[in-house]
């Protein structure tokens, strides 16, 4: 487990917390990020941080509900609601590296068709 600060901001006030981020092999598509202060936990898309953080310059990552914009320093993951409602996450973009850096991607393949076998079992 890999503990990231994290700030968020309403209106002029800013509120730094800490995240503790881990990816469990046998999940290999997400990547868990638990927010303690607040008692919540998200699952993310390994594969939309890995694709983020590996593309050629900044912009903004990923469709839908979850983006991530990455400037040289900071990573902010937009999230949008189907509210209307959205928020912003920043994180440091060196630290979020560190972390996809640590996750060993050999044997998802293996991992995906196992489950996928197991699965099939079950018909």
């Amino acid at each position: 487990m890999t503990t990231i600060k994290a700030e968020a901001g309403r209106g002029l006030e800013v509120q730094s917390f800490p995240t503790e981020w881990s990816h469990c092999p046998h999940d290999p598509l997400a990547i868990e990020v638990v927010f303690p202060e607040q008692e919540v936990v998200w699952d993310f898309s390994l594969e939309l941080f890995q694709s983020a953080f590996s593309a050629l310059g900044n912009g903004i990552h990923g469709e839908g509900d979850v983006q991530i914009e990455i400037f040289e320093e900071f990573a902010f993951v937009l999230l949008w609601g189907e509210d209307g409602n959205s928020a912003s996450l920043k994180f440091s973009a060196d630290e979020i590296r560190e972390f996809l850096d640590q996750i060993d991607d050999h044997g998802h393949d293996e991992i995906i068709a196992r489950e996928i076998e197991e699965w099939l079992e079950t018909l």
